[in-house]
């Protein structure tokens, strides 16, 4: 029987410098009997690594870790740098795909009803089938089951927003601010300007003649021609009437009410037009505009 001598092994051993030399001594045979070396494995023992730690490829052979994010619900992402990964949390603008089924949104209105309208459940924050039907082509509302859309006004003593429904314009010229008129001339005693529309706009003109002053015709018009008799009826906005007021006896008339359908912003005048004699004359009045639609 042979005897395994120790003391040239030991002494090999013992005197090798480098790990190379004290493999030679114990005949270690790498990829045999030990690892061989590993440019991944290397990098890898410069690492801490901490629970929760990901690690990640920075290049060829090269791991580094990505330590974990303390916040909740955070996802992994390519945004870091180079598009390494990153904690993030889900952006909706462009991190997701595909079209979520109705069934899988929470509180998700059923109907069976084409172009019906949701709402919010303001209590539980879900969404409910509405009775307000939108139509494809020109976005009209109509109510489910018909019956009408009962449109609620204003609770206060304010107006309508520029462009609503309801807008209102007005111009009103007081007595100390009458303006002179010639007999026989059409004559502008103030304007409003509309945007375009669906108005209805009326007036009212007052004279206020010199105490000499004797009239025997006045007419009153609303119009979007500066100053110029309109063609009678003129749409219901006109008064005319031959009159025989006494000297300085003054005269109030309201001039009707007419549409006006505008296409883009147009000035629209309350005027007159004044037979008068012996003195002087001004007149003053009032014109207003609700839009309708």
């Amino acid at each position: 029987m042979s005897t395994f001598q120790t003391a040239p092994f030991r002494r090999d051993f013992d005197a090798a410098q480098d790990p190379r030399t004290a493999a030679n001594a114990l005949k270690l045979q790498p990829g045999v009997h030990v690892q061989v070396w590993d440019a991944i494995l290397d990098s890898l023992s410069g690492l801490s690594i901490v629970q929760g730690d990901l690690l990640y490829g920075t290049s060829a052979n090269a791991l580094t870790r990505l330590a974990k994010d303390t916040n909740a619900t955070r996802y992994l992402s390519n945004t870091g740098t180079s598009n390494n990964p990153a904690w993030a949390q889900v952006n909706l603008a462009n991190g997701v795909t595909g079209t979520a089924a109705l069934a899988n949104l929470q509180g998700h209105p059923t109907t069976t009803t084409d172009n019906v309208a949701v709402r919010f459940d303001g209590t539980a924050g879900f969404t409910q089938t509405s009775a307000l039907v939108i139509a494809d082509t020109t976005g009209a509302i109509s109510r489910s089951g018909n019956g009408g859309i009962p449109v609620q006004g204003t609770n206060t003593n304010d107006s309508a927003a520029s462009g609503d429904i309801g807008e209102f314009i007005e111009s009103e010229i007081l007595s100390g601010s009458a303006v002179s008129v010639t007999s026989g001339v059409a004559k502008d005693i103030t304007s409003i300007s509309l945007t375009a529309g669906d108005w209805d706009v009326w007036g009212t003109v007052t004279t206020s003649p010199a105490g000499g002053t004797t009239s025997s015709l006045i007419v009153g018009w609303i119009s979007t021609t500066s100053a110029t008799l309109p063609t009678n009826p003129n749409k219901g906005a006109e008064f005319g009437s031959s009159v025989s007021v006494p000297a300085g006896g003054a005269m109030t008339a309201p001039v009707g009410m007419r549409r006006l359908l505008l296409s883009t912003t147009t000035t629209t005048y309350l005027s007159c037009f004044i037979s008068f004699a012996v003195s002087t004359m001004s007149a003053y009045g009032y014109i207003g505009a609700r839009r309708r639609r």
